[in-house]
């Protein structure tokens, strides 16, 4: 298990430089079934966020049958 301190090992260059900022895409599908052949899609959530997880855009669709 990695304490907060640990993980900015990860989060840096050589030579002390940071990485660039990067968002970061989550997304969710809901459907009828595990079938892709006979199922289809009811719903699709995404969420984009900055590299400190604060939200920057939601979509939410739902699909008709």
């Amino acid at each position: 298990m990695y304490r907060t301190q640990d993980l900015s090992v990860f989060c840096s260059r050589s030579m002390g430089r940071k990485l660039p900022a990067m968002p970061f895409a989550f997304y969710d599908l809901e459907t009828t079934g595990t079938s892709p052949a006979y199922d289809q899609p009811l719903q699709f959530a995404a969420l984009l966020a900055d590299d400190d997880l604060k939200p920057l855009k939601r979509v939410n669709m739902r699909c008709r049958l």
